[in-house]
């Protein structure tokens, strides 16, 4: 038997009759909730099933009008309401508590309880200064939080700005390595995500690239460092990396390397299956960026500010500097839509005398530099 408590099932308007009928009796009296999509199929069910009491049924009489993004619309119709959350708790409008095993899509670092030194300091800037175009003047807030990053960052990434999202930030780092080294294409793994904008969805190795059309130039897909269907050839570990790093130098060779802006990789890969490069093989694509006069990007989006151990993710890897950093979920635990990209000292030179074309947020800004 299930315990009652801890269990719901749902019921969908398929052939309800003959599904409900094929659900043992055992089962039934063992779940505490049935959640049907429509009246109609709470009608059924009661005509079959009305005298099990102990179960609570809920049937939404209007349904939400929204539509979701990476899933299909219909499953809205079944999303749990959720009105609050403790710690790594949530709680739904029927008092059922879920754990967070996540952190939603990876990104609520800080839990459900945000401390109050981080609440009140943004309601203050809300009265103080909301906003601030980033054209028109800069607030002391958004300078305290690039000097922060600047000092938490390893090595001489400093040069900062303050999008809204980990998508746009993407878009910034690719932005920024094209003004810089004047070539357009960028480098990216297939089993890999890096948004849902057009430069970054493009970018995207993923089955997400085609929902846009797959029609966005520049943009070169390489092997990830393991493959699915055949075996890299080498007798260790080592070797295998080697001849990773190899077909990546060629496919570089082939594509022309004064047309390459950027290789820009997750320094661990989510959505693809968190995959961590095989020992020195960052350090490998480091040096072939180095020969080829190509910018580096790690991709901290998902990892950094914490995920995996270290503050970010490419600091597993000795000795690796990226060119171009970005970050966003960590960043503020998704409490406020804020992510950043930075860049090391030389290039953010190079934007003296010309703009690089993003802009930041105010509000946003005190409360990661709070948070931090």
């Amino acid at each position: 038997m299930l315990p009652s408590r801890y269990h719901q099932i749902m019921i969908c308007p398929w052939d309800h009759g003959h599904l409900i009928r094929s659900v043992m009796q055992s089962v039934i009296m063992s779940v505490s909730t049935i959640m049907f999509s429509n009246a109609k199929c709470q009608k059924g069910f009661f005509s079959l099933y009305g005298h099990f009491t102990h179960i609570w049924y809920h049937c939404p009489s209007n349904f939400f009008k929204t539509v979701l993004t990476w899933a299909p619309g219909k499953a809205r119709h079944n999303t749990p309401i959720i009105t609050r959350g403790e710690g790594p708790y949530l709680y739904d409008d029927k008092g059922n508590k879920f754990l967070d095993w996540t952190s939603q899509a990876v990104c609520s670092n800080l839990g459900y309880d945000l401390p109050d030194t981080v609440i009140n300091a943004t309601m203050k800037q809300m009265k103080d200064l909301p906003f601030i175009y980033g054209g028109l003047g800069i607030v002391e807030v958004r300078a305290r939080l690039s000097k922060l990053c600047g000092e938490i960052l390893p090595g001489d990434l400093q040069g900062m700005v303050f999008p809204s999202s980990g998508s746009e930030a993407n878009e910034a780092a690719i932005m920024a390595a094209r003004r810089y080294t004047g070539k357009y294409k960028v480098i990216n793994w297939y089993r890999s995500y890096h948004g849902g904008t057009s430069n970054s969805q493009q970018a995207t190795g993923d089955s997400r690239r085609w929902f846009g059309g797959d029609l966005v130039p520049g943009f070169v897909k390489a092997p990830n460092p393991f493959p699915l269907f055949w075996d890299l050839k080498g007798e260790s570990e080592a070797e295998r990396t080697q001849m990773a790093l190899n077909m990546l130098e060629e496919q570089v060779l082939n594509e022309g390397p004064d047309t390459i802006a950027l290789i820009q990789f997750e320094s661990v890969v989510g959505g693809g299956g968190v995959l961590v490069p095989p020992e020195g093989y960052m350090q490998g694509v480091r040096a072939i960026c180095d020969k080829y006069n190509i910018l580096l990007h790690c991709d901290e989006v998902m990892v950094g500010f914490g995920r995996t151990g270290k503050l970010f993710g490419f600091q597993h890897y000795d000795g690796v500097i990226p060119d171009i950093v970005t970050a966003a979920k960590g960043l503020s635990s998704a409490a406020l839509p804020i992510s950043m990209m930075a860049t090391r000292k030389h290039i953010m030179d190079a934007f003296d005398d010309k703009p690089l074309g993003w802009v930041g947020f105010t509000l946003c800004s005190l409360f990661v530099l709070h948070s931090l």
